[in-house]
C-alpha cells in the first residue's frame, strides 16, 4: 500500500517537473521601413536615423519567434502608432490573426469608437477617426509552435 502511494506521489511530482521544463520563449523584433518609389517601383528601405517628412509612408513589421520548447498560447503582439503619424492599413498578418486598435494605448477594440456631442447637444457614438489610433495589436487564433515565427505589419503616414 505504501509503495503505491509513494509511486503515485513520485509520478505526480516527476510529471510536474517535466511540464515546468517545457515552456515557450517568444522574442519580438520590430523594424521600420520607408516606402519609396524608385524608377516607378515601390522599394522599402530601413528608416534608421532618416528624417521623415509629411506624407512619407512607413511600414512597421513585428516578427515573433518562439525559441522555446512549448507552444506560445494567447500571443498578442502589437506596436505603437507614433505621434504625428496616422494609421493607414494592416499590411500583413498570419491567417486567423485579428487586429484591434487602441485610442489610449490601454483599451483595445476591433472597431474603436468615440463619443461626440452633436449640434443638438446629444451624445453620439461614432467610429473613431484613424488619426486617433495610438496602438495596434493582434490576437492569434492558434498558438505559435516551438521554432516557429509569425510576422505582422502595419502602415502609417507621417503628418
Amino acid at each position: 500500500m505504501w509503495y503505491r502511494l509513494i509511486t503515485l506521489v513520485f509520478a505526480i511530482a516527476f510529471s510536474g517537473s517535466v511540464a515546468l521544463a517545457s515552456a515557450p520563449k517568444v522574442a519580438l523584433h520590430l523594424d521600420a521601413q520607408l516606402v519609396e518609389k524608385v524608377n516607378g517601383h515601390v522599394a522599402l528601405t530601413a528608416v534608421g536615423d532618416r528624417r521623415l517628412k509629411a506624407g512619407d509612408l512607413v511600414i512597421y513589421r513585428i516578427t515573433a519567434h518562439n525559441g522555446g520548447s512549448a507552444p506560445a498560447l494567447a500571443l498578442a503582439p502589437g506596436g505603437k502608432i507614433p505621434p504625428h503619424t496616422v494609421f493607414v492599413r494592416v499590411v500583413s498578418a498570419p491567417a486567423g490573426a485579428k487586429p484591434s486598435f487602441s485610442l489610449d494605448g490601454n483599451a483595445f477594440s476591433e472597431h474603436p469608437t468615440i463619443t461626440v456631442v452633436d449640434k443638438d447637444g446629444h451624445k453620439v457614438t461614432k467610429p473613431a477617426p484613424l488619426d486617433a489610433y495610438r496602438a495596434i495589436r493582434w490576437t492569434m487564433s492558434a498558438p505559435l509552435r516551438p521554432s516557429a515565427s509569425a510576422a505582422f505589419a502595419y502602415e502609417v503616414r507621417v503628418q
